[in-house]
């Protein structure tokens, strides 16, 4: 078994999902993967920074002959401990679905609409389209309405994601880290573009 199949078959036995159709909770072992993989640079980057504190408290140590680090302690909480504290506190925990969540989003609460607006990579199947961004809305963070396409780029690596949005009157003004043509890939972008949503309020059905 790999290490993903692993951990995807893990993922039934933490809280339970507001939806448990069989295509939600493939999306969401591929978020909970995706969070491990993370998690996993994390405290890589732990590891480093530990080596390089040893390799200068050892260099300290042959030229002044006395080591100032007696000890060096770090600690990464995993998933189910951090889940673990929050139900020993009285929280309830659970997994839901947000649109694209397995890629960057905003959320912005409309006290007119009295909705929250969410600006996120639009789904395909159970995957987040890094070129297609798109705006929707809940009463309640746990129900989502598509409202529509904020911007799609012109090719595959032409990304409009990882956006940040602000209300503003009637408005939505968003700011997205983008690529064109030249982009190396989706992921690494050439880009920042600027879109508004007039009327934002109108899309709501």
């Amino acid at each position: 078994m790999s290490e993903k199949d692993f951990y995807i078959e893990a993922f039934d036995n933490l809280p339970a999902l507001t939806d448990n159709s069989e295509s939600m909770k493939e999306m969401f072992s591929h978020v909970f993967y995706d969070f491990l993989q993370l998690q996993h640079l994390y405290d890589s980057a732990i590891e480093v920074v530990k080596t390089y504190l040893n390799i200068l408290d050892n260099e300290f140590g042959v030229k002044f002959q006395r080591n100032p680090i007696h000890n060096i302690e770090s600690r990464l909480k995993s998933p189910q401990s951090i889940i673990g504290k929050l139900q020993k506190k009285g929280h309830d925990v659970f997994y839901t679905h947000i649109p694209g969540a397995n890629l960057k989003f905003h959320i912005c609460y409309d006290p007119v609409t009295r909705l929250y607006w969410l600006v996120h990579s639009q789904i395909s199947g159970t995957m987040a389209q890094r070129r297609r961004l798109a705006l929707s809305y809940s009463p309640d963070l746990l129900r989502w309405t598509f409202a529509g396409l904020v911007a799609v780029g012109p090719a595959d690596n032409a990304a409009r994601h990882y956006a940040t949005m602000m209300i503003h009157g009637d408005d939505i003004y968003i700011v997205s880290r983008s690529g064109d043509l030249r982009a190396k890939t989706a992921h690494d972008n050439n880009l920042t573009t600027f879109h508004k949503v007039k009327d934002f309020r109108k899309l709501v059905y």
